[in-house]
């Protein structure tokens, strides 16, 4: 459950957040989409999160001005994985920079 808040958590921050990507199923669950990918876009009315959803044959992508309750419903999904790319480096990357 505390991956799930760090996730969100990752996802909500629109100022590192550069790209997120869901992929795949949690064995004996189903999922919607096959793949779902957020990223934050500058729009004339601000900034967005925007989620593009694939499914078999068509990429259906919608823009969240309040992506709060957008990242709540896709945390709960069972994805089976989750890549997440960020401004800010990892605690482990941080280690080697330091060498």
């Amino acid at each position: 459950m505390a991956d799930l808040a760090k996730l969100a958590q990752l996802l909500a921050d629109s100022e590192s957040l550069v790209r997120a990507i869901a992929t795949g199923r949690r064995k004996g669950h189903q999922v919607d989409h096959r793949r779902v990918e957020l990223r934050y876009v500058d729009l004339k009315s601000g900034r967005h999160l925007q989620v593009t959803s694939y499914d078999g044959t068509q990429a259906h992508t919608s823009n969240h001005d309040d992506p709060g309750a957008v990242i709540a419903r896709l945390v709960e999904v069972p994805f089976a994985n989750w890549h997440v790319e960020t401004l800010t480096p990892r605690a482990s990357d941080q280690g080697d920079q330091a060498r």
